[in-house]
């Protein structure tokens, strides 16, 4: 099944509500992977993955299913996106489809396919919980955030995954373990868990000890 005429003015309308969502959490996939050896700095960037996964949005356009939200959903095609193309760099050069070279449909009104940048991300100081008051708590510095990224990636997947989904990007909980193929229940422990260690792991710094 295709998509109607006119759709393709609706799907651009509906993507452009999330792409700074999409952009975050792409580059914060790609960090991790770079940070495992999976692929090395510079292989992919964002634009890369967003552009794949909204060309696969578009095409299962049609097929959204109902349990997940939007943003849920397009989350689900950046996890795709980033597996299938850090599996084919592994194998040979990734070809790339750009957004920009997708021919247009005649019949449109205006072009879905323009080129878009990301307007901001989220930074740590939005995600790691502290015990003292905001106005007491010192800005992080860039050794700071280095902690937190390297204690992010000693997590287990499931956990880091679960911190993400759920209390980075602030999914519901129900969509988060969805997605994660997992139940609720264990989506939850794994993000405290998470939020616990990398708060742990803050606070050692800190102090002057090891992370």
């Amino acid at each position: 099944m295709k998509p109607r005429k006119g759709e393709r003015r609706r799907f651009r309308r509906f993507i452009e509500a999330y792409l700074d969502d999409l952009y975050t959490y792409a580059a914060r996939e790609l960090d991790y992977l770079v940070a495992l050896g999976v692929l090395p700095d510079g292989a992919l960037d964002p634009q890369d993955v967003v552009d794949q996964a909204v060309l696969e949005a578009w095409k299962r356009w049609h097929e959204r299913p109902l349990h997940l939200s939007a943003r849920a959903w397009l989350y689900g095609a950046v996890r795709r996106a980033l597996a299938r193309l850090a599996r084919q760099y592994a194998r040979e050069p990734v070809d790339l489809v750009s957004l920009e070279e997708v021919v247009p449909d005649p019949e449109a009104d205006e072009q879905v396919w323009t080129y878009w940048e990301p307007d901001q991300v989220e930074t740590w100081e939005d995600v790691v919980p502290a015990d003292v008051p905001p106005a007491e708590e010192a800005a992080l510095n860039d050794m700071e955030i280095q902690v937190l990224e390297e204690a992010l990636n000693r997590l287990s997947p499931f956990q880091r995954e679960a911190f993400q989904l759920y209390l980075v990007h602030d999914l519901p909980l129900l969509e988060a373990a969805r997605l994660l193929n997992a139940s609720p229940q264990a989506v939850r422990k794994a993000a405290e868990e998470a939020r616990l260690h990398l708060y742990h792991a803050l606070q050692t710094f800190r102090q002057g000890g090891a992370p």
